[in-house]
């Protein structure tokens, strides 16, 4: 089988939730060599004093970007430069697996599963603003929305690729064109998602995710919401319910 690593880009505001993230991570989920953490330099000293040691995954450095929303996606977007798995699976600091997650079944003949939906069958009007810099980005009319269910999975291949197409159609490296983007005008598991179903859409498996019933191994939560003492509760639910500990 091929070797994947588990990927999660967090810093500091969402190391409770990162807590939370690994633990789940350890009950539930199979199939993976590696958990590897990337933070922001200015994070490292307080990943220190978090309550868990972090001894299952290996922690790794990025630079400080001044606006570090933009900055995560940059970092996931180059995250062949800090694993060399041959797939790596993308999973967000307050992603909670509460259901057994086998990598390994995701992987059928090399190729993953990316989850989509037409956005003809979505009734969610806010997820046409990721359309709109899908759109704009790939110059295309995307009809499909990515960025709904963790873990994002992608085989090493495809990360050289799309920065490739960036700097060919753009010629300015994928970096460069993330961090002079505006706020929140650019989406990096749809423009991903949408490059791929466009340009190597037989590389692939495509899962309707309105034709299935939810069948999420992990609930995705807010992080700016915080964790309130009925979201502590709920995830110490998932751990402690026996029928989902059965693997």
């Amino acid at each position: 089988m091929p070797v994947t690593d588990i990927f999660i880009r967090s810093y500091f505001k969402d190391f409770e939730w990162l807590e939370y993230c690994l633990k789940s991570i350890d009950i539930f989920c199979s199939g993976y060599r590696n958990i590897i953490v990337v933070v922001p330099e200015q994070s490292l000293a307080r990943i220190k004093k978090c309550k868990s040691p972090f001894s299952n995954c290996q922690i790794k450095i990025c630079e400080n970007f001044e606006d570090d929303y933009m900055g995560q996606q940059v970092t996931k977007l180059y995250a062949d430069s800090f694993s060399d798995a041959d797939f790596i699976c993308h999973v967000d600091s307050d992603c909670i697996f509460r259901n057994p997650f086998d990598i390994k079944e995701w992987i059928s003949k090399n190729k993953i599963a990316i989850n989509y939906a037409p956005y003809s069958k979505m009734n969610r009007p806010k997820n046409y603003h990721w359309k709109v810099c899908t759109d704009t980005f790939l110059d295309l009319d995307t009809a499909n929305e990515f960025m709904l269910r963790d873990p994002y999975i992608y085989p090493r291949w495809v990360y050289p690729e799309f920065r490739n197409y960036c700097n060919s159609k753009y010629k300015v490296d994928l970096y460069e064109f993330i961090i002079k983007c505006r706020p929140r005008a650019f989406s990096e598991y749809n423009t991903m998602g949408a490059f791929l179903y466009h340009y190597f859409y037989n590389d692939f498996i495509w899962n309707d995710l309105t034709l299935e019933k939810n069948t999420s191994p992990c609930k995705n939560f807010w992080s700016y919401g915080g964790i309130t003492p009925s979201i502590k509760s709920e995830i110490l639910g998932y751990f402690s319910t026996k029928s989902n500990l059965q693997r």
